[in-house]
């Protein structure tokens, strides 16, 4: 919530809305998120996050952290979003929104389910790379090569989270200077 009023600092229409579809898509995976962690929880009595994740609370877990990160097909609200608003807070969409649900990604990798990352995670990078090649916007051709990026950065840590760690602080890097 603390990111609404850094996004709404400028106040014009087409700012609002896509700030607003922002924080709509970001409190939904974030719900999903919770009541992910509630579900397993009561199964397996801890809250720890490395503890074992059960098929429903895994799926839930998968799909809120894809939600989170704009991948396939959870992105269709991105480029829009990243359009919308200011190119200060598109860096900050693009960097250090993705910090946190890419960390967790990290941390609970071999609970969540390999198979549906796999599958979203690829789809993401062709659809991605296809949207990018017929945008003739800035902003949307930034907005899909973040998808791109995020998504390689999430396919590699399924096999090598070193490799995808340095990848992804090569990626914040790149933003901040573009």
């Amino acid at each position: 919530i603390s990111i609404l009023p850094i996004l709404l600092s400028n106040q014009n229409r087409r700012n609002t809305e896509a700030s607003i579809k922002y924080f709509i898509i970001q409190a939904i995976a974030a719900t999903i998120l919770l009541n992910a962690a509630i579900i397993n929880t009561w199964n397996n009595g801890s809250w720890l996050i490395n503890a074992p994740l059960n098929t429903f609370s895994s799926i839930l877990i998968t799909v809120a952290l894809l939600l989170k990160l704009s991948i396939w097909p959870f992105h269709f609200w991105y480029p829009e979003v990243i359009n919308g608003v200011s190119l200060t807070n598109g860096l900050i969409i693009t960097t250090w929104q993705k910090i946190a649900p890419t960390i967790i990604t990290f941390l609970i990798i071999n609970n969540l389910n390999i198979n549906i990352i796999s599958i979203c995670s690829i789809s993401s990078i062709i659809i991605s790379a296809w949207n990018g090649l017929n945008q003739t916007q800035t902003r949307k051709i930034l907005s899909f090569s973040s998808i791109n990026h995020i998504s390689w950065i999430i396919l590699i840590s399924l096999y090598n989270q070193n490799t995808s760690l340095t990848m992804f602080f090569i990626y914040i890097t790149i933003n901040t200077a573009i």
